[in-house]
């Protein structure tokens, strides 16, 4: 049975987007670990994140915070998937509901930010 060979481009965005994701986290993570351990008001109290999250641009810090995880996170995995080749029907199943999954947690955090 002869193999089938992917193109050396294929996943070529999807790797580049890892890593341009995976620099953008570490940036927000600091943020997010600074803001939370070295203000005034580190001690997270509800009323600290309330007054926080009503501010719109730490609101759109944490709903992109939130899209890049999700998006490295669910991209690793479907490079895993992809990685062991599945059959066609059960890899498409498995990335529809990894991105379903992923779809339904960022509407979740953006409904909760």
């Amino acid at each position: 049975m002869a193999e089938h060979y992917i193109s050396s481009r294929a996943g070529q965005v999807q790797w580049i987007m890892q890593r341009v994701s995976a620099v953008l986290l570490v940036g927000l993570a600091g943020v997010h670990f600074a803001l939370q351990h070295f203000t005034s008001d580190a001690v997270s109290t509800g009323l600290t994140v309330a007054t926080r999250l009503n501010n719109p641009y730490w609101q759109a810090f944490y709903l992109v915070f939130i899209t890049l995880a999700m998006y490295h996170g669910i991209n690793g995995v479907v490079g895993i998937i992809r990685d062991y080749n599945p059959r066609r029907a059960l890899r498409v199943g498995a990335e529809f509901t990894l991105w379903a999954l992923a779809f339904f947690f960022v509407c979740l955090g953006a409904k909760n930010v």
